[in-house]
């Protein structure tokens, strides 16, 4: 009697052995697949909200500089230099995601990068008046292009639109004054 028992139990256990193993395994493309549509959204969120918090830090340095109605551009530029570094830093992370479609965050991720945009082109704007500052900022319109074309390499064009109705919103509401000279580039992708 107990035979019997043990022998279907190892029969039971054999069986459901056998289709464990031989389960199939999902393969790279398929787990990819599944993750098509907004799957970098959380990590694009971090990477930004991250990065907003340091554009405040870098850019309450040159908002200092403009209230003390300091005139040492080396001062400007080495702030706006750790602003571009700190932008750059950003492009890195978010280039070393996986290409994919902007999932229900999109509406976050634009605004987030919106106020990343617009707290810069605030601080621009107030510091105008400074003779030469436009040479202390050379290369953020270039920097500022770079972040948008990796987002819309890692999120889709959608995304870059987004971001450009929310600034040239934005632009009007504080009749922003943006430099053409230093952000030809960039207006073109943002306001055109």
């Amino acid at each position: 009697m107990q035979f019997t028992r043990f022998t279907t139990l190892l029969f039971v256990l054999a069986f459901f052995g056998l289709v464990v193993i031989a389960a199939p395994v999902p393969a790279a493309p398929e787990l990819e697949e599944r993750c098509f549509l907004g799957c970098n959204d959380g990590s694009v969120i971090t990477i930004l909200t991250n990065l907003h918090v340091t554009v405040q830090a870098d850019i309450a340095v040159v908002a200092n500089l403009v209230a003390v109605a300091s005139v040492d551009l080396t001062l400007y530029t080495s702030a706006f230099a750790q602003l571009i570094a700190d932008i750059n830093a950003s492009i890195t992370l978010l280039a070393a995601l996986p290409a994919s479609s902007v999932g229900l965050s999109a509406v976050l991720i634009a605004t987030t990068c919106a106020n990343i945009f617009i707290n810069i082109f605030v601080v621009i704007n107030s510091c105008a008046s400074i003779p030469n500052i436009a040479s202390c900022y050379g290369g953020l319109g270039d920097v500022l292009v770079s972040l948008l074309a990796t987002l819309k390499i890692c999120l889709g064009g959608l995304i870059v639109g987004l971001i450009g109705t929310l600034c040239a919103t934005i632009k009007v509401v504080l009749s922003l004054d943006i430099n053409v000279d230093i952000f030809a580039n960039l207006s073109a992708v943002l306001f055109a």
